[in-house]
């Protein structure tokens, strides 16, 4: 199992991790309701790395967008 990270907002996850320091049951609850079997997916592993971009506040980055990218550079040499 792994956390799908896409269904967890920036503001609901802070607010969690700053609370977990007193009580830890509401950051354990969103994680666990976040759960997935789906682990072999592309497109959950790829938006999780999105979504932690957005916790950070780099927006700028797009791990689709960066490997698309990558494709074009090896396709070009």
């Amino acid at each position: 199992m792994c956390v799908n990270w896409q269904n967890i907002s920036k503001n609901d996850y802070l607010s969690a991790m700053k609370r977990s320091m007193v009580n830890d049951l509401e950051l354990k609850f969103l994680l666990k309701e976040n759960l997935t079997e789906d682990v072999e997916s592309r497109d959950i592993f790829m938006n999780g790395i999105n979504q932690s971009y957005e916790y950070e506040n780099m927006r700028k980055y797009d791990v689709k967008e960066l490997e698309i990218s990558n494709e074009l550079e090896k396709i070009s040499e």
